[in-house]
């Protein structure tokens, strides 16, 4: 998050101002190091009717450099020390402005912010700037000995590898589910590092540390299903309560599993060697 601070000093000349007098001001404007800014500065200024009045000022746009779409938000405080924040998603930076009248207080004025918010003898600007917020990817940690590999949803659905199919499981209580699963073979993932033939077993590692093993043999034996890693359920990427990665068996006919054999909430495949 970058900060930009404006801090708004109004030098106001004796006596009373007409409408197109320009105030004198000048701008400490704090964006990585401080600059002071003074009228003669500015670039653009604009001209906004409002209730019937005229009012003269620098486009907010003018005051900072604004990019793109991303998000920011400005404070402005007066001498007083009374502030008003607006988050940029509420108004037009173009079309506010930093104003003055006859009475020769900087204002903050524009058609989309309504009038009980217009600052006035303002002294003082904030930008705070939000940086859109990244999701991390969420990535399989595949764990052989001391060597740690990540795969990303990304590499795993560009893998020759991925398999789509029918799977079911059915709970203590015998309610039965069924859907259509996307992911990897658990016997396809543990030969991406090691010979399939040295395996002993796998086991499927949960957030909460929990663990779920498969037997070399129960994962390299197909004849009733495969067991695979999957991060989608139905086209869908599974939610939090369920995913990352969740063990399935999937098959034509339907292999139907005990709900406790498939783990939920996978993050980390460990693998065994004999």
């Amino acid at each position: 998050m970058k900060l930009a601070v404006l801090v708004l000093f109004a030098l106001l000349a004796a006596g009373c101002m007409t409408m197109t007098t320009v105030p004198e001001w000048e701008l400490s404007v704090t964006d990585g190091e401080t600059r002071i800014v003074t009228f003669s500065d500015v670039h653009q200024t604009s001209v906004i009717t409002l209730d019937g009045r005229r009012y003269s000022g620098i486009p907010i746009s003018e005051l900072f450099v604004l990019s793109g779409d991303d998000p920011f938000e400005i404070t402005v405080t007066n001498a007083q020390g009374m502030s008003v924040s607006l988050s940029s998603e509420t108004f037009d930076s173009y079309g506010t402005l930093i104003a003055w009248d006859t009475s020769s207080e900087l204002m903050l004025i524009g058609e989309e912010i309504p009038p009980d918010l217009w600052a006035t003898g303002i002294r003082e600007i904030e930008i705070t700037r939000q940086a859109e917020e990244k999701q991390e990817e969420p990535v399989l940690m595949i764990i052989l000995g001391a060597q740690e590999h990540e795969i990303t949803f990304e590499q795993l659905s560009a893998s020759p590898f991925t398999v789509e199919g029918e799977g079911a499981y059915r709970t203590s209580a015998g309610t039965y589910y069924q859907s259509r699963y996307t992911g990897i073979p658990l016997a396809a993932a543990a030969g991406l590092y090691m010979d399939i033939e040295e395996l002993e077993a796998a086991a499927a590692q949960a957030v909460d540390g929990f663990q779920m093993k498969y037997s070399a043999d129960e994962i390299t034996d197909e004849e009733d299903g495969v067991w695979v890693l999957a991060w989608k359920q139905d086209g869908e990427l599974f939610d939090e309560s369920i995913g990352p990665f969740r063990t399935v068996k999937i098959g034509d006919p339907v292999p139907v599993i005990e709900g406790r054999r498939s783990a939920r909430q996978v993050d980390r495949l460990i693998l065994f060697r004999k």
